[in-house]
């Protein structure tokens, strides 16, 4: 049975991709966007790094944003060695025997469409990748599934943590496993959990949890449903937008860290 994983190169994905050989229903493939095949992702990253940079520049001398800045880095770094601490991130780095590794730039370039096409996966499992288009969607047989970190219909899009933390609506937090269609995390549920914001939550850490609870759920969620264990329900339309990563700006940033910075 073809089962891919579509994902990017990061410790957790290869957490995931290890855990899923061990209580999943297993690989036959990873497909990995690498960070350092991604040029056009770099040079854009680039542009907008210097334009925030020149923008911080003139902003820099006001408290108020060094002290917001200076606390998101701050629990950036604390939820990278919370992460790095689980067990599940232990010796991941090694390519999982039997299972090919294919690097490309483009998740949803022709190169992978046509790879896609000749295997015929059963399923594809998405994690940490940009949309998917209808092309690479069509080649799975029974489906393709994705994790996302909020309770949906709500919170749809990218850093959905850091809303929820920006809105204060910490009753969305938690992971959806869901079926991929055409739309940004729209389609039917096959599983969801909450996850627990504790106190003075921030987003670094709620993508920390959430990043555990989904290595944790995603394999099994993924064989009970090849075994037809799982009855999918569809989402209602949701009360919140669908995010995008530019709606961060430094302004929204100064106001929920600048308030972090205030409660700690």
């Amino acid at each position: 049975m073809s089962i891919i994983l579509l994902t990017n190169g990061s410790d957790e994905a290869h957490a995931l991709a290890h855990r899923m050989r061990t209580v999943g229903p297993g690989l036959s493939r990873v497909i990995t966007t690498e960070p350092e095949l991604q040029h056009d992702g770099k040079i854009r990253r680039f542009v907008r790094g210097t334009i925030d940079w020149l923008r911080m520049k003139k902003v820099r001398m006001d408290p108020l944003v060094r002290e917001a800045l200076d606390t998101e880095a701050r629990l950036r770094r604390k939820a990278w060695g919370e992460l790095h601490a689980s067990t599940w991130m232990n010796g991941v780095r090694h390519p999982l025997a039997g299972v090919e590794y294919t690097h490309v730039q483009d998740i949803n370039s022709q190169e992978v469409v046509d790879l896609l096409e000749r295997e015929r996966p059963e399923l594809l499992l998405v994690y940490g990748t940009k949309i998917l288009k209808e092309p690479v969607l069509r080649t799975a047989r029974r489906g393709v599934l994705n994790a996302h970190c909020s309770i949906l219909p709500e919170y749809r899009g990218v850093r959905s943590e850091f809303w929820q933390c920006h809105d204060e609506a910490y009753d969305h937090v938690g992971i959806t496993i869901h079926l991929v269609d055409v739309g940004v995390d729209t389609g039917m549920v096959l599983f969801q959990q909450h996850t627990e914001a504790g106190e003075d939550p921030d987003p670094f850490r709620l993508r920390t949890r959430n990043t555990l609870a989904v290595i944790e759920h995603y394999p099994e969620v993924a064989r009970a449903f090849l075994a037809g264990e799982l009855r999918p329900f569809p989402q209602t339309q949701g009360r919140t937008r669908t995010f995008k990563g530019v709606d961060i700006t430094l302004e929204r940033k100064v106001a929920l860290y600048g308030r972090l910075a205030r409660k700690g």
